[in-house]
């Protein structure tokens, strides 16, 4: 069934697409308006398909996207391609709402941890914030390399948050979970001499399993867990973990 589309006739005056290439600017309108875009903005799609639909050949597509990426108004990652500000431009109402929370489910979560969703404050699922439908945020798309450190204990921490609870760990704001990650990395290499990165792994792995794992009684503060918490409390998670810990890691109060 066709999806229906609606451009606003403002976006020939928007202050970056007057600045595009004709080519530029049938790729930015093609991306909003194909057949495989959604509620989201963020979708699969190949480069043969788009060049095939526009006639804009595939190397041309690919120097295009890499302008649009250094602009930071698409990301394309992994097939997939992410629109900046694609739901700010939405009429906001609950089947909207619903439809973006139900293709956010449908993302690969490697796709999830490149977007910085502070613009999706309507995730109330799983009560991350109050939702604020007036005023959205906009989208900034933060790309990840494949090889980086943080983002492997970021994945780590949402295996081990998933095999407790059920259901995935959503990251709402991608600075602030790296920045978490990083620094309960340096406090990890400041009670151990160069340790190697399987270790390191490893023993972060069973950090996360022991904190999501826990049972915390009445310390609803301490259940409420997220990398930030984390981070801003991990001595007090290490002094209630440590029988659990301290055969395990090489993790100790810091």
């Amino acid at each position: 069934m066709a999806k229906r589309r609606i451009v606003n006739t403002a976006f020939w005056d928007d202050s970056y697409i007057i600045t595009l290439n004709p080519l530029q600017k049938l790729l930015f309108l093609y991306l909003l308006t194909n057949p495989l875009t959604n509620i989201l903005g963020i979708y699969e799609i190949s480069d043969r398909r788009i060049s095939f639909d526009t006639g804009i050949k595939q190397s041309v597509v690919n120097e295009i996207f890499k302008k649009f990426e250094t602009d930071e108004k698409v990301l394309r990652k992994g097939g997939f391609v992410a629109i900046a500000n694609f739901v700010k431009h939405q009429e906001l109402n609950p089947k909207v709402i619903s439809g973006v929370e139900r293709e956010l489910e449908l993302l690969p979560k490697e796709i999830r941890l490149c977007i910085d969703y502070d613009s999706l404050s309507h995730l109330t699922k799983l009560n991350l914030t109050q939702p604020n439908l007036t005023e959205p945020n906009s989208t900034k798309l933060i790309p990840l390399e494949s090889g980086d450190f943080i983002n492997e204990l970021i994945l780590i921490f949402s295996e081990e948050y998933k095999s407790v609870f059920g259901f995935d760990y959503i990251v709402t704001n991608n600075g602030k979970e790296r920045s978490a990650a990083g620094k309960i990395l340096n406090a990890y290499k400041s009670k151990n001499n160069k340790p190697s990165r399987e270790q390191t792994l490893l023993d972060f792995r069973n950090l996360f399993k022991a904190i999501c794992s826990a049972d915390y009684g009445n310390d609803k503060f301490l259940a409420q867990i997220d990398l930030p918490k984390i981070n801003s409390q991990l001595n007090k998670y290490l002094q209630f973990l440590h029988k659990d810990l301290k055969e395990k890691t090489k993790w100790e109060r810091l």
